[in-house]
């Protein structure tokens, strides 16, 4: 049966809506800049080349074409430990609302999230009147948010239906260590929780981890676990909107969980288009040379945000991370967030996000506003910013 409840609008993507294509610079996107065509296919393999230069424009396997899912498979942290078979190709948020509708969740099932969280994840727990738990960070060396897995076993308690892992983690930056990983996944396990591991980040960090589905394959676990990954954020390719599901073999339970998101897929959009598919055959097999570019693009933003907030210290703290392609910025002047983003843009032309537009955002990051590490005009933003905030009032001021 249908979940009880509507599923209540997304507060960041209606906010990208009606800003992103209305300003100069979208200083608040999660992408690394976007690619050219041309710039893809000059890194195309010759077989990729063929495919896509010969594609006829009939519909894919269901689950994407073998080539694509083949690529997935063996190469972007999932090891030896998935198959073609194990993949389902589609959109990013797609697969996430398919993912969570499978599970038919009912009112009181207990799912646990890092706080904050990407709305997508949780969306059809929260109209399903789950318990949504929220996974809060610690306040680290010099204020880095850290999310502790000794948390998790009282968060899950004995029977939780999912939890939900976001490492590199979107806003914070912050990351698990293998550790930390491992920690994770056997919580999930004892709470007997289906795990979904959104990795969209993932190729951005310094040390990639290995995919959820390979830690878990390797520990052993018994319980279904599920990575998300895609080429919107790392690769430079939002616009083909291609992600995956790799569902891992280990747990009881996984095989038909996969199974019915390819069932709740023929309500959707049946398969990914023919021209997505294509394209992101050769963008994975170029993962190496993109997430190489997609770091260098964001450490080079980092660089830019951390000169910008010392250059104005008296208005903006940059709050510390560790890897991904977001951060935020503590606002010390007082000025709500949201009125300070809605200022940016109306005045500067740039889009700010403020951090109060993913539900569950802990107090301690309530004077946050978040800001995007990859695209190659940041600097040109941060500057128009600057002389917004040259005309804020400081705290206490007036």
């Amino acid at each position: 049966a249908s979940p009880p409840g509507e599923i209540a609008p997304s507060q960041l993507e209606r906010f990208f809506a009606a800003h992103e294509f209305n300003c100069r610079h979208v200083a608040a996107a999660s992408d690394v800049q976007p690619l050219a065509l041309a710039e893809l296919l000059a890194l195309a393999d010759p077989d990729s080349r063929a495919r896509y230069e010969n594609l006829s424009l009939a519909y894919v396997d269901p689950a994407g074409s073998p080539a694509l899912r083949h690529a997935v498979a063996t190469s972007l942290g999932h090891g030896p430990h998935a198959t073609a078979g194990d993949v389902c190709i589609g959109a990013p948020q797609e697969l996430a609302y398919l993912l969570t509708r499978a599970l038919s969740l009912t009112p009181g099932d207990r799912v646990v999230a890092p706080a904050p969280v990407y709305e997508g994840l949780t969306a059809v727990a929260a109209a399903a009147g789950c318990d949504l738990v929220r996974w809060e960070p610690r306040g680290g060396e010099g204020g880095r948010p850290t999310y502790d897995p000794a948390d998790l076993p009282s968060l899950l308690g004995p029977s939780a239906r999912l939890l939900i892992l976001n490492f590199p983690h979107a806003p914070t930056g912050a990351t698990l260590t293998r550790d930390g990983l491992d920690a994770a996944l056997r919580a999930g396990e004892r709470a007997g929780a289906v795990v979904l591991s959104d990795e969209m980040y993932g190729p951005l960090a310094r040390a990639p981890l290995p995919t959820a589905v390979a830690a878990a394959a390797l520990l052993g676990v018994t319980t279904p676990v599920v990575s998300l990954g895609g080429l919107s954020k790392w690769a430079g390719c939002p616009g083909l909107r291609i992600g995956w599901l790799v569902f891992g073999r280990g747990g009881a339970g996984g095989a038909a969980l996969a199974a019915r998101v390819k069932e709740l897929r023929d309500y959707t959009t049946v398969c990914p288009p023919a021209v997505s598919d294509a394209l992101a055959l050769a963008a994975v097999r170029a993962a190496p040379l993109l997430a190489a570019r997609g770091r260098s693009l964001v450490a080079a933003g980092a660089e830019s945000v951390a000169a910008f907030a010392t250059a104005h210290a008296s208005y903006v703290q940059a709050v510390p991370g560790d890897a991904g392609s977001t951060r935020l910025l503590r606002l010390v002047t007082g000025e709500a967030p949201a009125a300070f983003c809605a200022r940016a843009v109306r005045e500067a032309g740039v889009l700010l996000l403020p951090a109060s537009a993913y539900p569950g955002l802990p107090s301690s990051l309530a004077d946050t506003v978040r800001v995007g590490l990859g695209r190659t005009d940041l600097p040109a933003a941060l500057e128009r910013v600057g002389g917004l905030l040259a005309g804020s009032p400081m705290r206490g001021a007036g």
